[in-house]
C-alpha cells in the first residue's frame, strides 16, 4: 500500500499494530470530532467505536512536529470481513450492493493548524489511490447537520431535495428518520451548505432518500454517494495529478 512524502509530510494508512499511533488518532479524533459536536463532552478521551478494527484509516503525518494532522477512515467488504458497515447501522444500503465495490469513509478530521487545504489535498489523494487500488465504483459518506433538529437545517435539506437526491440507488433510514422540507418550501442554495458537504456535491455527489438523527452523536446525517464512473471528472483528475506528483 502507498507511502508518500511530500514537503514535511507523511501520507500513508495508519499502522494499526502500533498502539501509540492508533492511540494518538483516537485521541485526535476525540478532540476534533466528536467534542466539535458535542459541547458536553469535557477534558481528554479517545474515540474508540470498535470499528477501527474493521477498517482501514489514511493518515498524514506533520513529520516535524511527529503528530496526525489530518485523518480519514476507509471501510470496503474486505476489511469489514463480512461485518456491516457502519452507516448500515442508519440506513438500508441494499439498492447499492451488487452494484460495484463500496468503499465506506468516515471520521473525517483535520486538526485545526493544518486546515488550509494541503492535507485534505493528500487526504483525498490518497484516498483516490485506494480506490484505484481496490476497484471502487461506489464512496459512501455520512454528512453529520450539527444537532437533532432538522428544521434547523430547512435551506440545506430543501437544496437537497430540489437537485441531489439519488433515485437511481435509493436509501432510507432504517429507524429515527426525517423527511426533506417540501419542494419549494424554502429558497434554497449552495452558499448555506456545510463544507464538507459542498465538497461532496462538487465531486459529483447524491444523497439518500431522506435522512437520519442521530440521538448519540447529536447530529441529523444525510448519506452521500459518488459513483466514480460518473463523478466530477475536474475533480477526479485533479487528484490524479497530486498522485503522480506524489509518486513522482
Amino acid at each position: 500500500m502507498f507511502d508518500y512524502k511530500i514537503g514535511k509530510y507523511n501520507l500513508r494508512l495508519l499502522n494499526k499494530n502500533n498502539k501509540n499511533e492508533l492511540y494518538e488518532l483516537q485521541k485526535m479524533r476525540y478532540e476534533y470530532l466528536l467534542k466539535d459536536f458535542n459541547d458536553k463532552l469535557e477534558g481528554e478521551a479517545i474515540d474508540d467505536d470498535g470499528y477501527d478494527q474493521y477498517t482501514d484509516s489514511i493518515i498524514v503525518i506533520d513529520l516535524e512536529k511527529n503528530k496526525i494532522a489530518g485523518t480519514y477512515r476507509l471501510a470496503t467488504n474486505k476489511t469489514t470481513n463480512g461485518h456491516p458497515f457502519l452507516t448500515e447501522e442508519e440506513f438500508d444500503l441494499s439498492p447499492l450492493k451488487g452494484q460495484g465495490n463500496i468503499l465506506e469513509l468516515g471520521r473525517a478530521v483535520i486538526a485545526d493548524e493544518y486546515r488550509d487545504g494541503v492535507v485534505l489535498n493528500l487526504i483525498w489523494a490518497g484516498i483516490l489511490e485506494y480506490c484505484l487500488d481496490n476497484d471502487i465504483r461506489f464512496l459512501l459518506g455520512t454528512c453529520s447537520l450539527h444537532g437533532t433538529d432538522p428544521k434547523v437545517h430547512t435551506k440545506t435539506l430543501a437544496y437537497l431535495k430540489n437537485h441531489k437526491v439519488l433515485e437511481e440507488y435509493p436509501l432510507y433510514a432504517t429507524h429515527n428518520s426525517f423527511e426533506y422540507p417540501p419542494l419549494g418550501s424554502e429558497e434554497d442554495s449552495e452558499r448555506d451548505l456545510p463544507p464538507l458537504l459542498r465538497f461532496y456535491l462538487k465531486f459529483g455527489a447524491k444523497v439518500s432518500m431522506n435522512g437520519y438523527i442521530d440521538y448519540s452523536f447529536n447530529s441529523c446525517d444525510v448519506i452521500t454517494i459518488v459513483d466514480l464512473p460518473v463523478a466530477n471528472q475536474k475533480y477526479i483528475n485533479h487528484y490524479l495529478r497530486k498522485l503522480e506528483e506524489l509518486k513522482g
